[in-house]
């Protein structure tokens, strides 16, 4: 497995690994808590409808914000975060101690699950083991490879486990041209268009988009809304691209 940053010129975006140095603009903090914690519920819905799971991936983990809103709600599942920028890391490892602190001064026999943090990213995320589910949220937009990527994805679930992800699909990138054109609009919104189209590079040309269908057949596997399996369904966070599971 790396440990370190990708090579210089190979980030096909932005620089993810300056991005999380930088100081979150409030703007930018909020909307990123407030759309984790809505994955975190939808994953957490998840988790309970079909069995707590013993172990869980999150690719692309950033600051952690769904892993550890999951870790607090299942403390007796093991969480690894893998993401391919060392800030990104250090983030989630300073706001993991941080939670762990807080949970333990509320509420000392409980606490967190057992989280841990390593470098990866996609496509070859270089890890040689399964998880019962591994989620992999808002990620897919930025990696080219996407075919690759998803199938790298799939190996890391166990038999019997379930991959849940969203990815860039026609929907999305139409979306991603009606809004790129008014930063407002976009839940970044404290940047220009030109930074937003070199963030969603591959996106706006349509070079890592994906019809489900596709996705289907390259994971010889029904993709399904997560919406679908669940009861009481909790808002998606991104209508425009339903967040999807896929058993094994």
């Amino acid at each position: 497995m790396s440990d370190g940053a990708a090579p210089a010129g190979e980030w096909p975006t932005i620089d993810w690994d300056a991005f999380w140095r930088a100081p979150l603009t409030p703007a930018d903090r909020d909307a990123m808590c407030r759309r984790g914690h809505d994955a975190a519920r939808l994953l957490g819905d998840l988790f309970v409808e079909r069995g707590v799971p013993d172990s869980v991936a999150s690719m692309g983990c950033g600051a952690a914000v769904v892993l550890l809103d999951l870790a607090e709600e299942f403390p007796d599942t093991e969480f690894v975060g893998y993401d391919p920028a060392p800030a990104a890391l250090e983030r989630a490892r300073a706001n993991h101690q941080e939670r762990e602190s807080v949970d333990g001064a509320l509420a000392p026999e409980w606490g967190l699950a057992p989280v841990t943090f390593a470098a990866a990213g996609l496509p070859d995320p270089s890890i040689d083991r399964t998880f019962d589910v591994v989620y992999c949220l808002n990620t897919l937009d930025y990696v080219p490879d996407i075919e690759r990527a998803l199938r790298d994805l799939f190996d890391l679930v166990a038999p019997g486990g379930v991959l849940v992800f969203n990815h860039p699909s026609p929907a999305r990138q139409a979306w991603h041209e009606t809004h790129l054109a008014d930063p407002d609009d976009y839940w970044l919104g404290e940047h220009d268009e030109r930074w937003l189209r070199r963030r969603l590079r591959l996106v706006d040309t349509g070079e890592n988009v994906l019809a489900r269908d596709r996705v289907e057949d390259l994971l010889g596997r029904e993709a399904r809304p997560v919406g679908e399996l669940l009861e009481g369904v909790t808002p998606n966070p991104d209508p425009v691209a339903p967040v999807l599971s896929v058993e094994k």
